[in-house]
């Protein structure tokens, strides 16, 4: 039997990985249209591999109920276990991100496909077009195989023609779509905030959107809007003309720190001195530009810096996008309803998690999911 993987990222290598390490006499191709494969992997974590997330409830997903049904095949759980079978030294922060211990998503890559000897590659190859015949799945007009992986990712963080080629094939099939938005991404505001562009802040977040969520994190302002893994987050129930605050001294209260400006503010008013060691530089060109120079005035800013959210940055900058495939067209085993021996997973379908290897996760678990179920075609289930 032959398998196409149409997508060489973390669902389809982990697929490939999967059907190798248990032996099975499929033979495979991966199709993909970059030079090389793993995009995303080698990009997660800054070139760190936030691989996964331990901490990863179905909760932290758009869609958590697809997600308990997906745990049922292939759970968090399988998945930390397969990257620990296959000899990966890992570590994990508060937060439950984990990483390997050589800090390198070159290390994540490198593992997944040292065994792929057998395994044909065809890089630098589009694929246009997907036939389902009664003997078989034709890609592209001229390849002919008894089983498909539809892996191709999302347009998240893709730039140029590029764009057109990831669901292109789609259109052949004739699957329900749903829109594409881009989510974990920074927000445009509309306020004048240039002053601050590049300055960085610990704080405490509170987004009023479709839902309001809250979060401390480290945030960067840019020219036009704020980013930051906790604005991405909040960027998941996004909503137009919305509010943003930011605590900049969660630890403190507003009495105390006005307290701390009055008495600095008695002994010179200059705020190029009294500011001095309260507030970044920046920010004190922000307060004396809005003239906003008041003791009291600066620490309720300080405390509730608020902006108007505009809108998304383009999916150009998007960690990861919401949309794609429904899953109204997607059985339990993740095979497409209408063909089942076409499978798909990961960004193609409309799901999308938290930052922090979430989605990485997600990606894996469905990879190890596709792969038990083929396997089981060969009667080798696992």
């Amino acid at each position: 039997m032959k398998v196409a993987i149409i997508g060489g990222g973390a669902v389809g290598l982990m697929t490939a990985n999967y059907l190798v390490r248990n032996n099975s006499s499929m033979q495979i191709t991966i199709y993909d249209r970059n030079k090389g494969f793993g995009r995303k992997i080698l990009a997660s974590g800054n070139g760190k591999c936030n691989f996964m997330n331990y901490k990863a409830l179905p909760s932290d997903y758009n869609n958590p109920e697809f997600i308990k049904m997906l745990s049922k095949i292939a759970s968090k759980e399988d998945c930390l276990n397969y990257f620990n079978d296959l000899g990966l030294l890992f570590k994990f922060d508060d937060e439950g991100r984990m990483y390997p211990m050589t800090e390198s998503s070159d290390t994540i890559l490198s593992m997944l496909m040292l065994d792929f000897k057998n395994v044909k590659y065809k890089l630098e190859t589009i694929v246009e077009k997907i036939e389902v015949k009664p003997d078989g799945i034709v890609i592209n007009d001229n390849e002919m195989y008894d089983f498909a992986v539809l892996s191709t990712g999302s347009n998240a963080s893709i730039t140029g023609n590029k764009c057109n080629d990831t669901y292109k094939y789609l259109s052949s099939l004739n699957l329900k779509m749903t829109a594409l938005e881009p989510v974990l991404v920074g927000l445009k505001a509309y306020d004048d905030i240039f002053m601050l562009k590049n300055t960085r802040f610990k704080c405490h977040l509170t987004y009023y959107g479709t839902q309001k969520y809250e979060e401390n994190g480290e945030i960067i302002f840019k020219e036009d809007g704020v980013s930051g893994i906790c604005v991405m987050n909040a960027s998941r129930y996004y909503i137009k003309d919305s509010i943003m605050t930011f605590d900049f001294y969660p630890s403190v209260s507003k009495e105390e720190l006005a307290y701390k400006l009055n008495a600095r503010y008695n002994t010179s008013c200059n705020p190029d001195y009294y500011l001095a060691g309260i507030c970044h530089e920046n920010m004190i060109k922000y307060l004396k530009n809005k003239n906003i120079l008041k003791p009291n005035a600066v620490a309720m800013l300080l405390k509730q810096f608020t902006i108007k959210i505009k809108e998304p940055y383009e999916m150009k900058n998007a960690q990861v996008s919401r949309g794609g495939v429904s899953l109204d067209e997607v059985n339990d085993n993740l095979s497409l309803r209408k063909y089942p021996n076409i499978f798909i997973g990961g960004e193609m379908l409309d799901i999308d998690g938290r930052c922090g290897g979430y989605n990485l996760l997600f990606a894996f678990m469905c990879g190890i999911a596709i792969g038990k179920e083929l396997l089981r075609y060969e009667g080798k289930d696992k």
